[in-house]
């Protein structure tokens, strides 16, 4: 009985190991000199298995130096900060499909609306606020030159 205990151990191990490995996100460099939006979408979309719709106006070069490894998520955000950098931002379709438009285009489109809490990263949202004991068009006026020229206030 030991005998067998001792060679289904092992065995187990062998099998179990490959399926821990492949479950622990891959990290990676992420470094681009001069390349284009393009074929950084194409990276990004490979890594993330996301889906993307570009605009024809998304068009650029760019340059990302990140010496450390990021894992996919990682990359997705930084994704998302270079389109900030270069005036573009990402819609959701669906959960798996995005649209890159222009930022200043963005709230022409179906954005996505987000919680108090949420934080919405590098991407443009729309972000509902309810209020007490105070008019929404006094809140409008006061937070209007805080925000973005590409963004705006609705009361």
């Amino acid at each position: 009985m030991l005998r067998r205990a001792l060679f289904v151990a092992p065995l187990l191990l062998a099998l179990t190991g490959p399926l821990a490995r492949a479950e622990a996100p891959k990290a990676l460099t992420m470094n681009f000199k001069d390349a284009e939006i393009e074929a950084v979408v194409q990276f990004i979309s490979e890594l993330t298995g996301k889906n993307f719709i570009l605009d024809e106006k998304v068009r650029g070069k760019i340059t990302v130096i990140a010496p450390g490894k990021v894992t996919p998520e990682e990359a997705f955000q930084v994704f998302q900060a270079i389109l900030n950098v270069k005036g573009f931002t990402i819609a959701p379709v669906t959960d798996n499909v995005f649209k890159l438009v222009a930022t200043r285009e963005a709230k022409q489109t179906n954005i996505e609306t987000v919680d108090d809490g949420a934080e919405p990263g590098d991407r443009f949202v729309t972000r509902l606020l309810p209020l007490k004991f105070v008019e929404a068009e006094t809140v409008a006026g006061i937070l209007s030159p805080l925000v973005s020229k590409d963004s705006s206030i609705v009361a």
